[in-house]
C-alpha cells in the first residue's frame, strides 16, 4: 500500500523507507493513511519489511546473481537486511537450507541468528525457523 503523500516524499528522500516517510507527515495525515489498512495489513504491518520498513538500498538487487555485497557502516541494518532476505528466500521456496559465514560460530549465532535483528527475532508469529549447527 503506497499513499500519494508518501510517494511525493520519496522523491525528495530516495533512500528513506516508507515508514520513515510516514513519520515525517503530520499526525492527521499519518492516521488517515494507517486507517486505510485492511485488518490483515494492520496485523502484518510490523513484519511487512519489503512494503514498509526497508529502505530501497536494503532490498536485494533484481536479476540473477550469486553474490550480494552490502558494504555499509554501523547501523545501516546489514544484519536485518540479510535476515529478511533469508526469510524471503525460504518462505518463497527458493531456499531451504541456509549457510551463514562469520568469523566464529558464536558470532553467527549471537548476531545473525539470535541477535535483535537476527533470523529468529524478525520472523512473523507462527513462522520460526529451526536453528541447527552444521555437521
Amino acid at each position: 500500500m503506497r499513499d500519494s503523500a508518501i510517494l511525493k516524499l520519496s522523491r525528495r528522500s530516495p533512500d528513506a523507507s516508507p515508514v520513515e516517510l510516514l513519520a515525517r507527515l503530520p499526525p492527521a495525515e499519518q492516521a488517515k493513511i494507517l486507517s486505510r489498512m485492511s485488518p490483515r495489513e494492520a496485523v502484518n504491518f510490523p513484519h511487512a519489511w519489503r512494503d514498509w520498513w526497508a529502505r530501497p538500498s536494503q532490498l536485494a538487487p533484481p536479476g540473477e546473481w550469486s553474490t550480494w555485497l552490502v558494504l555499509a557502516g554501523r547501523f545501516f541494518g546489514k544484519t536485518r537486511t540479510g535476515a529478511q532476505w533469508i526469510h524471503e528466500r525460504v518462505k518463497s521456496g527458493v531456499a531451504r537450507y541456509i549457510a551463514l559465514v562469520a568469523p566464529t560460530s558464536a558470532d553467527a549465532r549471537d548476531v545473525m541468528v539470535q541477535g535483535p535483528a537476527g533470523i529468529l527475532a524478525i520472523g512473523p508469529p507462527g513462522w520460526k525457523p529451526i536453528y541447527q549447527l552444521g555437521p
